[in-house]
């Protein structure tokens, strides 16, 4: 969906370690680092149980959020990741 052209503002990875996901959602990051265009998409990273470190090693630069989601975090992180993303493209 990303290499036809849709460009979302933020992307949302789910860690859920009792999801059989976890291999497609490192293969979505793959892509997303390996497309220059993609690049720019601000990651927000939700995870239980998980340390930024391990999540950064893994995914690299994304902003974590920690389970049980709380809205204004997940808000915040967002906000956070959109604003330089929308100040990049506008430069």
């Amino acid at each position: 969906m990303l290499h036809t052209g849709f460009r979302p503002r933020a992307l949302l990875l789910d860690l859920d370690p009792d999801l059989a996901n976890l291999e497609d959602i490192w293969e979505l990051r793959h892509v997303q680092l390996s497309d220059p265009v993609l690049t720019s998409i601000p990651v927000v990273v939700l995870a239980e149980e998980i340390s930024t470190v391990a999540v950064r090693s893994q995914f690299r630069e994304v902003a974590l959020v920690r389970k049980p989601i709380r809205p204004a975090a997940l808000m915040a992180a967002l906000a956070r990741g959109i604003e330089p993303a929308r100040a990049a493209h506008s430069a």
